[in-house]
């Protein structure tokens, strides 16, 4: 039986009513949330100002408001969303909240290669003076991207970053794409002790 709840989800989705679909991601009943998230993925774009603002205005306070993991449902409805979803993630690369930058980061790996508009912005993240897991997650989304122009980026963090995990990050990235240019980058890193960069010297060379 469907619940007056999921009959007004479905009439908005009709309507094309973004914003109010939004808030239903925030209801305890899962099968709202569910039905609202398959209706903003419907909609596509539309949704994607109000789905930033509800994830920035809940980790403003809380990650997890009364036990509803508000932030994850927002972050799976934009990954499903893909493309029309990039311009609000990179937004949240430039927030002052760890957090928000995390997830904008874990949205565009998810997306994947169509997020190719964020190489930019995550390379210069990466590269940048800020947090390791957030360089790390950078890095991690730039693999699952695959575009060609972070190679150099990534060879250049694989042998400078400061931090193992930010290097090893790079290594598994640099096996994602599969450019050759990082073969002898990642022997080096190989015989430093990475065997991240082993899995993704035998990646490479595979192809």
């Amino acid at each position: 039986m469907v619940t007056f709840g999921i009959r007004r989800i479905n009439r908005l989705k009709k309507k094309g009513k973004a914003r109010a679909l939004v808030r239903y991601l925030a209801w305890r009943n899962p099968d709202r949330a569910k039905a609202a998230a398959d209706a903003l993925v419907a909609l596509g774009g539309k949704g994607v100002p109000f789905l930033t603002a509800l994830l920035c205005h809940r980790l403003t306070s809380d990650k997890v408001l009364l036990g509803i993991p508000v932030p994850d449902r927002i972050k799976d409805v934009m990954i499903r969303i893909g493309k029309p979803a990039v311009e609000g993630a990179v937004s949240l690369l430039y927030t002052d909240s760890f957090w928000k930058m995390v997830i904008g980061t874990g949205i565009l790996e998810g997306i994947g290669k169509e997020a190719a508009a964020a190489v930019d912005p995550l390379i210069d993240f990466m590269q940048g003076d800020t947090w390791q897991q957030f360089r790390e997650t950078c890095a991690a989304a730039l693999g699952s991207i695959r575009d060609k122009e972070a190679v150099q980026d990534l060879i250049y963090t694989l042998g400078n970053d400061g931090y193992g995990k930010v290097r090893k990050a790079a290594a598994l990235a640099l096996g994602a794409i599969g450019d050759k240019r990082a073969l002898e980058p990642l022997k080096k890193a190989f015989d430093f002790g990475y065997k991240e960069a082993g899995e993704a010297l035998k990646i490479i060379q595979s192809k």
